[in-house]
């Protein structure tokens, strides 16, 4: 969500400027940043859900990349035409700041936590992550974790 914003302010303020350089930093860097700050956690957020065909859900979400590089340059083309660039960018700070609400949609997994009991009368607690990672610990008598 961070990003849909640094995107949308970068956007925004690129209107104003009144030099390449300027224009640069604004839409390049900025904007840039921002944008990465979008894509990266949309990318790891897939492996999280799909456990079986992570592989191939990766795939497909990564290549949204690319089908939205081969949409959006004719929709550039007709946004230039129409609005200036300007106008264009505008439009393309309303769009970036539409990823806030789609990551707003992504939602962290529920986590299972099995506690089995030893034969010491010790509970461990065993906390299996989404991403396969196992973390052990265990509960003493006082009921505080150790590790």
């Amino acid at each position: 969500m961070a990003g849909s914003l640094i995107t949308c302010i970068a956007f925004s303020l690129s209107i104003f400027a009144t030099n390449v350089p300027m224009l640069m930093m604004l839409y390049g860097v900025l904007g840039g940043f921002g944008l990465g700050l979008i894509y990266l956690p949309a990318v790891v957020a897939v492996g999280y859900y799909f456990e079986k065909k992570r592989a191939l859900a990766t795939g497909i979400s990564v290549c949204g990349s690319g089908v939205g590089t081969f949409i959006f340059a004719p929709f550039a083309t007709y946004l230039l035409d129409q609005y200036g660039w300007r106008g264009a960018n505008i439009i393309f700070a309303a769009l970036c700041l539409q990823c806030a609400v789609f990551g707003a949609l992504m939602r962290p997994l529920s986590m299972s936590v099995l506690v089995e009991e030893e034969e010491e009368e010790e509970d461990e607690c065993v906390l299996k992550l989404p991403d396969g990672t196992i973390h052990i610990q265990t509960v003493d008598s006082n009921g505080q974790l150790s590790a």
